[in-house]
């Protein structure tokens, strides 16, 4: 007796066309190489605009006029905005230096703020990074104290370094005169840290040879500090009295005194 033999052919294949089937597609992303295009678009179309503002307000005599033709200048926040998203995407590629460096000069103070933040992550030694160190460090709305201690820790370009370190001794002394948060043994903390950080700074022969900028902006917030702030003692005042008589302030020491500032034009 003879057998038949059915041997399923299309079962033996099919094995191989699901595994086909699984094998998943290789996708390609596109690597960028630089953003330098566009980061002229962007921040050019917007400068372009401002020009064309400050040209009209320039051939403008009529002072109220200026100042409606003021109201025209474009708002930088929306190229900000396409900036930081840009250079948010990959901060090594080239031109992300060039758009956080313009976002940190133009944008709101929110703004100007994260992209200083990411040039201290990315490019700790950029210029830019440096100007708005130096544009903000009198005020609150640049980096925090902590913040700051992170790029004095980090930076090595002497410039950059005393500006850092400037900014720091200046949020440490603002945080001792106007931070309610603050117990007074804190704000005296703070205050001495801040005095500390510009005498040596102020002592530092360097600073007058890579930033004598910084060396004078040292000297004079040091003067204000020891001899201009509350409860400090105030600067000798050497004048001559209604009779032509010279005196000094410090005849008067240990006395109350009223000094009158006056002027006319």
């Amino acid at each position: 007796m003879k057998m038949k033999y059915w041997i399923p052919v299309g079962m033996l294949a099919l094995p191989a066309m699901v595994h086909a089937e699984e094998k998943p597609a290789v996708q390609t992303q596109e690597v960028r190489a630089s953003i330098v295009d566009e980061v002229k678009e962007i921040s050019g179309a917007h400068d372009a605009q401002v020009q064309e503002v400050y040209k009209k307000i320039r051939s403008e005599r009529d002072r109220s006029k200026r100042s409606e033709i003021f109201k025209e200048m474009p708002d930088p926040v929306g190229p900000s905005t396409n900036l930081l998203d840009l250079a948010k995407k990959d901060l090594r590629v080239d031109g992300v230096e060039q758009a956080l460096s313009w976002v940190s000069a133009k944008g709101s103070p929110q703004q100007r703020k994260e992209a200083a933040e990411l040039l201290m992550k990315a490019y700790p030694e950029s210029k830019g990074f440096e100007r708005y160190i130096n544009i903000h460090c009198h005020n609150q709305l640049g980096l925090g104290v902590e913040a700051l201690r992170e790029v004095v820790a980090g930076v090595k370009e002497p410039g950059t370094l005393a500006f850092a370190k400037y900014a720091l001794a200046n949020q440490l002394l603002m945080a001792s005169e106007r931070n309610r948060a603050l117990d007074d043994e804190q704000k005296a903390a703070s205050r001495k840290e801040g005095v500390e950080i510009l005498e040596k700074l102020g002592a530092d022969g360097q600073i007058k040879e890579h930033s004598p900028k910084v060396a004078k902006q040292i000297e004079s917030r040091l003067f204000k500090v020891k001899h201009l702030s509350i409860g400090s003692e105030a600067p000798d005042i050497v004048g001559v009295d209604q009779d032509g008589e010279a005196f000094k302030l410090s005849d008067y020491r240990g006395k109350v005194v009223l000094i009158d500032f006056w002027g006319h034009w």
